[in-house]
């Protein structure tokens, strides 16, 4: 009887052991992620299984000297001791860098056989990682090349025939030269006219122009010296090296950190998105004929009726509100305006700022006003804006100013309805 027990247990501690000793201890990493880089070698502490969408994916549990670390299980190789991952590294070291993009669609296969099935569909233009290359050649269908063995971007690892492929390497600094040229002639012709956020075109169908917004600065374009990729908007103003961007196919562009993805719909449209001050932003962008000349026209506009207000001062004064005065370069000095503290302007403004015409009326506040100013008073931490429908009274060299609270005010600068109780402040020249 305890010949049979201590048989069992000889036989369940071999079992354990054997499996223990044939657990993966150590991961060489095969590619770029945000915690590695090709050919590091990391301990592993365990595996997770995470819900992306409605799929469930492997994570290996990592560790080196700063800590633990959750990677996706295909990005990694897997060994039993570290010096079969050393070896493996020494065998991998030439292709570290080594990257591999589609000349057509294709398929890659999970073995070196063109008939082998489970094959993955690569598309034109798809950029790959190369994990190994065949030493010697192999002839399909009449044409000599290697296999290649790659790594995609969504984790598939199989074999390519290499005739199929453009291979070049990764550097510090961005892709090959020949990569790297390709990608800005075809984005030289894509943007040979600027595109602009879509929503530009409700402005134009209501006439409400944000100079702010529409200006030769800004939109999606390519800067003079070829070099950068902009974006820009009245809020954000961001650039891609070119050299870090990479054609996937005839449609779309992506960068090699996949911080930014550019979908083509058609030669006036676009989709772009990328991760500004790590938030996922997306804009859809449209070719506009004429914009520019628009948006010249509207300041033209807006030219005149600020020198109309100089024409009638440019100081004016308030029995109750003070002393403003307006300058030719769009500043202003306002004394005594405390009665508009801080229902209206807040407590740390200054009493200098400067003038501008941001803000959009609807039909009706058109109908009723002349224009819309935006007073941004200096401030210790910049701008205080107060913004306020104007009408001028050129009879009495006077206009009205009425408070527009920030309440009414959305996101796209429109005052949406009239203020139903605004402070209304009289200010006549002196």
């Amino acid at each position: 009887m305890k010949l049979k027990r201590y048989c069992f247990l000889f036989m369940l501690i071999t079992i354990v052991t054997l499996l223990f000793s044939c657990s993966p201890k150590y991961a060489v990493s095969l590619t770029s992620t945000k915690n590695m880089h090709p050919g590091d070698i990391f301990k592993i502490k365990g595996q997770t299984f995470q819900k992306i969408g409605l799929k469930s994916v492997s994570f290996y549990v990592l560790a080196d000297e700063q800590g633990e670390f959750n990677e996706i299980t295909s990005c990694v190789e897997t060994f039993t001791t570290k010096k079969k991952a050393t070896h493996f590294v020494n065998e991998y070291r030439p292709y570290l860098n080594m990257y591999a993009q589609a000349t057509g669609k294709h398929n890659i296969r999970p073995e070196r056989n063109p008939q082998a099935s489970g094959a993955y569909r690569m598309r034109e233009g798809e950029i790959v990682k190369v994990i190994s290359k065949d030493k010697e050649q192999t002839i399909i269908d009449g044409k000599s090349g290697y296999w290649v063995e790659v790594l995609t971007d969504d984790g598939y690892r199989g074999y390519s025939f290499d005739y199929k492929l453009n291979l070049f390497e990764m550097g510090k600094d961005g892709i090959n030269e020949n990569i790297s040229g390709n990608t800005l002639s075809q984005l030289q012709e894509l943007f040979s006219k600027p595109f602009y956020p879509f929503y530009y075109n409700d402005f134009i169908k209501e006439n409400r122009i944000d100079l702010t917004e529409i200006n030769i600065e800004n939109g999606l374009y390519i800067d003079e010296a070829q070099e950068n990729l902009i974006f820009k908007t009245a809020d954000i103003s961001i650039s891609f090296l070119i050299q870090n961007i990479l054609a996937q196919g005839k449609n779309r562009f992506s960068s090699i950190d996949n911080n930014l993805s550019i979908t083509i719909i058609d030669p006036n449209y676009l989709i772009i998105a990328f991760t500004h001050n790590e938030k996922n932003i997306s804009f859809d962008m449209c070719t506009i004929e004429n914009l520019e000349d628009i948006a010249t026209q509207e300041q033209e506009k807006r030219n005149q009726f600020y020198q109309k207000i100089l024409s009638l001062g440019p100081t004016f004064t308030s029995s109750a509100y003070g002393t403003i005065t307006f300058f030719s370069d769009r500043t202003f000095i306002w004394n005594n305006f405390d009665p508009l503290v801080p229902s209206h302007i807040g407590q740390n403004a200054t009493n200098r700022g400067w003038v501008s015409f941001e803000l959009h009326m609807t039909k009706e506040c058109a109908a009723k006003y002349d224009d819309a100013l935006t007073l941004s008073f200096n401030g210790a931490k910049g701008g205080i804006p107060a913004s306020f429908f104007i009408q001028l009274d050129e009879a009495n060299k006077a206009f009205r100013f009425y408070t527009v609270p920030k309440a009414i005010i959305n996101s796209e600068r429109l005052a949406t309805r009239d203020n139903p109780s605004p402070q209304i402040i009289y200010f006549k020249a002196q």
